[in-house]
């Protein structure tokens, strides 16, 4: 009688697991057509396609590893960005610009 609860807690698990990673891929699947036709935009359909559907079948099947890589990816691109000095420059002179066109626009100098 255990052993029974213990397999249909393990097959819901499974089963949940399984649907997240459904949901997840299906979501991600208009980014890998744009990805795959940006990376082999020379190669032919069929070969975008192959490439698609093999992105397709890991993010279903390794969700959680995909979504903390991606997650982890985006944090690092803004930590790394934001200690860009030449960026940091161009954000310091655009908003520079904006207060004194907002100040000129006001009457305040």
């Amino acid at each position: 009688m255990d052993a029974l609860w213990v397999l249909l807690i393990t097959l819901s698990g499974v089963a949940v697991y399984l649907a997240a990673g459904w949901r997840i891929a299906n979501w991600n699947l208009p980014r890998a057509w744009v990805d795959a036709r940006d990376e082999l935009g020379l190669c032919g359909e069929d070969f975008i396609r192959g490439s698609v559907k093999g992105r397709t079948i890991s993010m279903f099947l390794f969700w959680p590893v995909y979504l903390s890589v991606r997650a982890a990816s985006a944090r690092l691109g803004r930590v790394i960005d934001a200690g860009d000095p030449e960026r940091l420059k161009a954000q310091v002179a655009e908003r520079d610009a904006r207060i004194a066109k907002l100040e000129r626009e006001l009457g305040i100098r």
